[in-house]
């Protein structure tokens, strides 16, 4: 057996297990904030609406936030982790990987922010409706480029775990669709109005990739993490 196939050195193991309880996490506070918060309060095609809703239930908008600050912290979390532990299979790109998914964090940071400084306004309603709208969709506008930076991580990282890795194969070719999955979807939504029309068709074909590839790949680190060498 290679060195690149033994167990993992102390430091290695504490990487995969910070980048796979960090990978989870993540997973759990975005069905939160992004598809229950959010997707209890927000109506992208209706600023009314939209706003008597967080006016309604500030305190849903404001955990929605604090879950995607904590998916922010998590996300530095598995940057360092993936690159702690897939560096010792490739090294060059291991970083290129790992820098590809801090730039995105940064993004990611850049497009809360949008959404926190809307909250000093929601007691007193200093700001319009189509003033809060607006800041909701440059969160989502940041976050879709941020999402392509994303999508270039992804390539990294299944190719990565494609080669000379124990990582299962099926888990490296999801995590490779997955990555065309938020390339293609993100640049086709930023370039083209067009496009929403077919949106959420593409999201449906490429959503279990995106889902599973990196889902389980935070699992099979943990489960790797636990077995003895």
């Amino acid at each position: 057996m290679t060195l690149a196939l033994k167990m993992p050195l102390p430091q290695q193991r504490s990487a995969a297990l910070t980048a796979g309880l960090s990978i989870i996490t993540m997973a759990i506070l975005a069905i939160f904030s992004i598809g229950y918060a959010f997707g209890q309060l927000i109506i992208l095609e209706d600023a009314i609406m939209t706003m008597n809703n967080i006016q309604q239930d500030i305190s849903l908008f404001v955990l929605g936030i604090i879950g995607l600050i904590l998916i922010f912290i998590c996300d530095l979390l598995a940057s360092w982790g993936l690159w702690g532990y897939f560096k010792r299979f490739d090294e060059t790109r291991s970083k290129w990987m790992a820098g590809f998914r801090l730039v995105y964090t940064i993004i990611l940071g850049i497009a809360i922010t949008t959404l926190v400084l809307i909250l000093p306004h929601l007691p007193n309603s200093t700001l319009s409706a189509s003033e809060v709208l607006n800041q909701i969709q440059n969160f989502y506008t940041i976050w879709s480029f941020g999402l392509i930076i994303f999508g270039l991580h992804l390539l990294f990282l299944g190719f990565i775990a494609l080669r000379e890795t124990p990582v299962p194969k099926t888990i490296s070719w999801l995590l490779l669709i997955a990555a065309v999955g938020y390339l293609f979807n993100n640049i086709a939504s930023l370039s083209s109005d067009h496009y929403l029309h077919y949106k959420p068709i593409v999201e449906m074909i490429f959503s279990l990739p995106m889902i599973f590839g990196e889902l389980g790949l935070g699992i099979w680190l943990i489960v790797q993490n636990n077995k003895k060498s």
